[in-house]
């Protein structure tokens, strides 16, 4: 049987040191730009996650659940507050407040307005942020059906659900 080649026995590293292993080289992570790079692997993990959880919160806010839900804007009569395509998380609506964003149902359609005032006869008067004047809703059947309660800039762009709470 043939011998096989045999290496001679290494007692020290490229650094004169007790071997304790394969020298490391820089292509595994070791040096700067090793350090640079996990902290930009858990930046990314980091962003990744923050996703999820906003992915998982929009899509349990479109289901019929019992806590919040969410609604895409579609107008401009909030600004600045709340923007064209912003999307909006609501409550159900708890004895609201002069000053609180309400989510109305105006004769079928959705309108989100600052409550400006309340009547001596609980009806509220509403005003966008970026109107002159508070809305006229004598001849219109008006119904409270949540307040604002957060807003998640731009991705009410994306959102094709119709606006119904």
């Amino acid at each position: 049987m043939p011998s096989r080649p045999t290496l001679p026995e290494q007692t020290s590293n490229d650094r004169g040191g007790p071997l304790a292993g394969p020298p490391r080289s820089r292509a595994s992570g070791a040096g700067k730009r090793g350090w640079k790079r996990r902290v930009v692997d858990y930046l990314v993990v980091a962003v990744l996650a923050f996703m999820l959880v906003l992915l998982a919160v929009i899509l349990y806010g479109a289901t019929n659940n019992r806590w919040y839900k969410v609604i895409g804007v579609q107008g401009a009569s909030m600004s600045p507050t709340i923007n064209r395509g912003d999307l909006i998380l609501m409550t159900r609506p708890e004895d609201p407040q002069i000053g609180d964003i309400g989510v109305f149902q105006v004769d079928g359609k959705i309108v989100t307005h600052r409550i400006v005032d309340i009547t001596p006869d609980g009806e509220y008067i509403t005003q966008g942020d970026a109107n002159a004047t508070p809305d006229d809703w004598s001849e219109a059947q008006v119904r409270l059906v949540g307040v604002y309660r957060a807003r998640i800039p731009w991705v009410g762009r994306f959102w094709a659900r119709p606006n119904a709470p």
